[in-house]
């Protein structure tokens, strides 16, 4: 082999400009692949907006991103704006106790078992030594400061990330036709029509994981504005947008309606209190278990979820058939596979690659519910043919 310098000095030109171009666009990375995830499930409302504007590509992704713009950064600039007129309310509320003395305990305090009476005597120490409330004080200002500026910060990073996110989305709208081609054309030429497939059920798994998220956000909020207009809670449709944001974070809108139900004690409505937390526990941070699972099996996603989560293989999965599913042991038995046939070019079932590939596979519980949705809408869907 001839050692030929300048073919080097080419690659490793080549190579340094790659490297480069990832330094530059990987503080950028999350929010394309953001604003890839929003633009491909919101792709539809795209499509109808571009047919009734004529094909007009710039016009369509500008009004798109306009919509983007009002349905996400505008409704987080009124939950920031709501986040500082409940810090000036926190203020005020505690203002009086530094003034005037913080009291005695409540009696629910007391009653608590086995630490109740110790809180107490602390609390009427602090009530007695003026000093001793502001040492305590003292000492929580500069914890409750750090997390102060650290929630202003990450709220102002997250209205720059969305700006940019749907700043790439207008791109992404507008070239969107183009790009979907050359990803096509490269899916084609790496697997054919197995690649094909294979980018067809990535697209359907995004659309369908991000409309199970978003879906299940706005059950939970539509149903928690409910309960806080019922209760009678103040801010309830603000309320109601955080917990569409919020549930996004498991511990999320239990800290919202938990927060209501502890402002309804404190106003003397000991039974509306209760009422939020009965609510809260069995209809706001419930209603995802039932939503999430409908909306999501609503979409083609199954086989890039049991890739994700079982393990399985491409084609193992193509392979599956209802009888290898055990519902009841939440098992998946595989045996077999489909693949390519070298000398006719068709889709063949063949045995596993070695003796390990014919296994049993272990599917959580969420699969098996797809699964199950899956199945009964064949059935259903058989029962009209006949």
């Amino acid at each position: 082999m001839i050692f030929d310098p300048k073919r080097l000095a080419q690659i490793s030109l080549i190579t340094l400009l790659i490297l480069g171009c990832l330094l530059v666009v990987y503080p950028f990375l999350a929010a394309v692949l953001f604003a890839a995830v929003v633009c491909i499930t919101t792709w539809p409302a795209y499509a109808w907006l571009h047919r009734r504007l004529g094909g007009r590509d710039t016009l369509a992704a500008s009004l798109m991103t306009l919509l983007l713009m009002l349905g996400m950064v505008l409704p987080t600039v009124f939950l920031a704006a709501g986040l500082g007129d409940a810090v000036h309310m926190l203020v005020e509320k505690i203002r009086p106790w530094l003034n005037d003395g913080i009291g005695e305990p409540p009696e629910w305090l007391v009653r608590l078992p086995l630490v109740g009476q110790q809180i107490a005597d602390y609390w009427h120490q602090l009530a007695d030594s003026r000093d001793e409330l502001m040492n305590l004080v003292r000492r929580a200002y500069e914890p409750a400061r750090q997390a102060a500026l650290a929630s202003i910060g990450l709220v102002g990073n997250g209205i720059l990330q969305l700006v940019l996110v749907i700043f790439i989305g207008f791109f992404l709208y507008r070239d969107g036709q183009s790009l979907t081609e050359m990803l096509g054309r490269a899916a084609r030429r790496l697997g054919g029509e197995l690649g094909m497939e294979m980018l067809q059920l990535s697209r359907a798994t995004v659309t369908g994981v991000m409309i199970g998220i978003v879906g299940t956000a706005l059950a939970q909020a539509i149903v928690a504005l409910l309960g806080f207009l019922i209760a009678g809670v103040p801010g309830a449709i603000l309320l109601a947008m955080a917990t569409f944001f919020l549930s996004m974070i498991p511990v999320g809108p239990p800290l919202l309606w938990g927060g209501a139900a502890f402002w309804l004690y404190e106003q003397g409505e000991i039974g509306w209190a209760i009422f939020m937390v009965v609510y809260g526990v069995l209809v706001i941070s419930s209603v995802d278990n039932f939503v999430k699972p409908i909306l999501i099996s609503r979409s083609d996603s199954l086989p890039i979820l049991l890739i994700a989560k079982c393990g399985m293989r491409p084609g193992e999965i193509f392979a599956l058939e209802w009888a290898d599913i055990d519902f009841d042991r939440q098992m998946i038995r595989v045996d077999e596979a489909l693949s390519i046939d070298e000398e006719g070019g068709k889709y063949v079932e063949k045995d596993p690659k070695s003796r390990k590939g014919k296994r049993e596979v272990a599917a959580p519980a969420d699969v098996m519910q797809l699964l199950k949705d899956k199945r009964d809408e064949m059935v259903r869907q058989f029962i009209r043919l006949i």
